[in-house]
């Protein structure tokens, strides 16, 4: 009850305090030094440049973690993460093949060693957060939609016996289905797989 923030520290390098205290002027600080990552080449194999667009610090498990990601102009992102988070996200990914209906389609990933990294390649989904999305939402049918969405999305990772743990809105892109026939006119993609567990079910089947 007397966690306050996190906040950056004033030296040079990834370094954080941690700030713990009852009032905000009466802080004890313990300093949070974060795992780095490699800066892999700038561009892919074709030429197209990755521009990063996220990089962040956390603390997870009592251990400190750093991410960043990054992406190219034509539909392809890279996450490299400390430890084996973006390992494990390739690995969920994976289950969701060949369709990846509910789930960004896995390109690659590789594992890397002193300091221990990993790095996942997959689709970059270009849609709104499911925020961002429920902001313009202004009928009826478009909330029908994406309840019947939802109820998709949460059959699919069910089928595939992956309990995703960190379903907020930040993770749930809403994107437009391609051949909706009978069905809703969008589609829930989740992603950020980090935090993920398999089923029982999702046990039996690996």
């Amino acid at each position: 009850e007397n966690f306050q923030h996190v906040a950056p520290a004033a030296i040079p390098g990834s370094n954080f305090w941690l700030c713990i205290g009852p009032r905000w002027d009466d802080w004890s600080k313990a300093k949070i030094s974060e795992v780095a990552v490699p800066i892999f080449k700038t561009a892919d194999h074709s030429g197209a440049p990755y521009e990063e667009i996220a990089r962040t610090g956390f603390l997870w498990g009592g251990a400190a973690f750093t991410k960043r990601v990054e992406a190219t102009a034509d539909g392809k992102l890279r996450k490299v993460t400390a430890y084996l988070l973006a390992l494990k996200e390739a690995m969920f990914l994976s289950l969701f093949a060949p369709d990846f209906a509910c789930a960004p389609r896995l390109f690659g990933h590789q594992l890397g060693r002193a300091p221990s990294w990993s790095l996942v390649a997959m689709e970059r989904v270009v849609a709104p957060n499911l925020l961002s999305y429920l902001a313009e939402v202004s009928t009826k049918e478009e909330l029908l939609d994406l309840l019947l969405a939802a109820v998709d999305l949460l059959a699919c990772l069910e089928s595939h016996g992956v309990r995703h743990n960190d379903l907020w809105a930040a993770n749930l892109l809403v994107a437009s289905r391609e051949s909706p026939g009978q069905g809703p006119k969008v589609r829930l993609i989740a992603i950020d797989f980090e935090a993920a567990e398999l089923t029982e079910e999702g046990l039996d089947s690996v």
